[in-house]
């Protein structure tokens, strides 16, 4: 439903303005958001966090803020990069209001590099003992 949606960026006048990322798959959903694919006007493909901005607690936010701050003084090649972030961006929902019109959705966006390799644990159980069911159970993993 958000694959093809050019992000929208409201600026300090409530102006709306298109970002320079369009969102392709969706990757993952949890419970403040979306984690989408996107593409920079440039080609660079990257990883979205969409966060929805509902009346999150100031302490949540707060705690958000130094953990954004710390990803960004990091430089590792083993830890993804935080490009930017977009704090006051929207998107057109799925979901209709009352009136029966698309939702725009104001979010809190995080762009970081894009993890090709799929998720982590998928890689250390292929990588670990995945295949030998003796192994795996000695190591504690388990098939959920």
């Amino acid at each position: 439903p958000l694959q093809g949606q050019r992000l929208r960026i409201v600026g300090p006048n409530q102006q709306v303005q298109p970002s320079p990322y369009t969102i392709g798959r969706t990757l993952g959903a949890g419970a403040f958001g979306i984690v989408a694919e996107a593409v920079h006007d440039s080609g660079e493909i990257v990883a979205v966090k969409l966060l929805q901005n509902r009346g999150n607690g100031h302490d949540m936010m707060r705690q958000m803020a130094a953990e954004l701050n710390t990803l960004a003084m990091l430089r590792n090649p083993n830890i993804i990069r935080l490009l930017a972030v977009l704090d006051s961006a929207q998107y057109t929902s799925v979901e209709r209001d009352d009136q029966g019109q698309l939702k725009t959705i104001n979010c809190s966006t995080v762009i970081l590099e894009l993890a090709g390799a799929g998720e982590f644990f998928n890689f250390i159980s292929f990588r670990c003992c995945w295949w030998n069911p003796k192994q795996r159970k000695s190591k504690g993993f388990r098939r959920q």
